[in-house]
């Protein structure tokens, strides 16, 4: 992928970027909201998805806005990183890679609350301009955009429930674990007679506040119909030998999905450029596009 000279697009430690906006070549039937990951913005994200084709030697853009798809990259506000000692745009901390426990917590949960009202404005904004039908907008996020991307899915109001679709790339799920302990009804007590952690106290009291109701009916509900808020599908693809995030990682965000009900596809791939961590060329392109389109 090429190098970039975004300046950040915008971004600040306050405010959220610009957001770049590709049109549909003809009639706008579908929105596509595209989440980067750290470090890029969202120009760059479209940038580098020009940069990579499909097995028909298009673009994934460009086989989009030909469909009537607007392309929708939104950028983060500047995150300082305490693990990479910089300020860079960010959705939230990297908190798997973290050492410190109690600031995991409290930065993943600011950045989670933020950027989830952030982008849950800017999705309605979208939904409006298709007649209100949220079935036509669709959520995908690389790295960090994909671990955003999926709590914003958890959360939507209900005009936004039931999406076209998500698709998680070589991402992960933030407090997956406090997730999977309250729909087993672990939460908030000891475990085979060990006193649960304060750290997981912490995290599941967060995971509580903001899924407890979703995670109710999904524990009283395990047979269809699932809840609404549960019924977009789901993609997550992932390198298998990718370095930066590890494929456990994803597995461990697609299993969680599962449980939680959603209709969660999984596939691993290897060899992709950024050591694993970019988009499988050609097959994962495809992949994405038809998803998205339905061409299956």
């Amino acid at each position: 992928m090429p190098a970039h000279h975004d300046e950040n697009a915008g971004a600040t430690a306050e405010a959220f970027g610009n957001i770049y906006i590709v049109p549909p070549a003809g009639q706008h039937t579908n929105t596509i909201i595209f989440l980067h990951g750290r470090g890029s913005t969202g120009r760059e994200f479209f940038e580098d998805l020009g940069c990579s084709v499909m097995s028909n030697l298009r673009t994934l853009p460009s086989a989009l806005t030909g469909r009537g798809y607007r392309l929708v990259f939104p950028t983060s506000r500047l995150l300082y990183s305490s693990v990479f000692h910089e300020w860079t745009p960010g959705w939230l901390e990297t908190f798997f890679y973290a050492g410190n426990e109690s600031d995991r917590h409290e930065a993943v949960a600011r950045g989670i609350s933020d950027g989830t009202q952030f982008l849950h404005s800017l999705m309605l904004d979208e939904v409006g301009r298709l007649g209100g039908n949220a079935r036509k907008v669709f959520l995908v996020g690389i790295s960090e955009g994909g671990s955003i991307g999926m709590w914003t899915l958890f959360t939507l109001p209900p005009a936004l429930q039931g999406l076209g679709g998500f698709i998680g790339l070589n991402t992960s799920l933030p407090f997956a674990p406090s997730i999977l302990r309250i729909l087993r009804g672990e939460s908030h007590g000891a475990r085979e007679g060990a006193p649960m952690k304060a750290e997981h106290r912490r995290q599941d009291a967060f995971v509580t506040e903001k899924l407890g109701t979703l995670l109710s009916q999904v524990r009283r509900e395990r047979q269809e119909p699932l809840p609404r808020a549960v019924q977009t599908p789901v993609l997550l693809t992932h390198g298998a030998d990718g370095k930066l995030v590890d494929a456990e990682l994803g597995r461990e965000a697609w299993d969680t999905l599962n449980a939680m009900g959603f209709r969660a596809a999984w596939v691993e791939y290897t060899g992709a450029a950024e050591e694993g961590h970019w988009i499988k060329e050609p097959e994962g392109l495809d992949d994405i596009f038809e998803f998205i389109t339905g061409s299956r």
